[in-house]
């Protein structure tokens, strides 16, 4: 889940190149709908700053879906 137009863009290129299939959800309610509609990925990637719901929010969301609690998640953030 990435806001960021450009780094949604590279994420996508670069994981699509490695066979991978990609969801991308632009706001934390985007996040959030496809959490409790999909069955759950191997790996979510959540920017902190998400419009709406922030990575955090959106991160505990996750893991209060027993089918999703097994998804790895790497945070990313652009803050220092």
């Amino acid at each position: 889940m990435e806001d960021d137009e450009f780094t949604s863009q590279l994420l996508t290129f670069l994981l699509e190149r490695e066979k991978y299939t990609v969801h991308l959800a632009k706001d934390g309610h985007a996040a959030q709908a496809f959490i409790t509609s999909h069955d759950p990925t191997t790996v979510a990637l959540l920017d902190v700053m998400l419009p709406f719901l922030d990575g955090f929010e959106v991160l505990r969301m996750l893991h209060a879906q027993p089918d999703w609690q097994k998804s790895r998640v790497i945070m990313l953030s652009a803050k220092t």
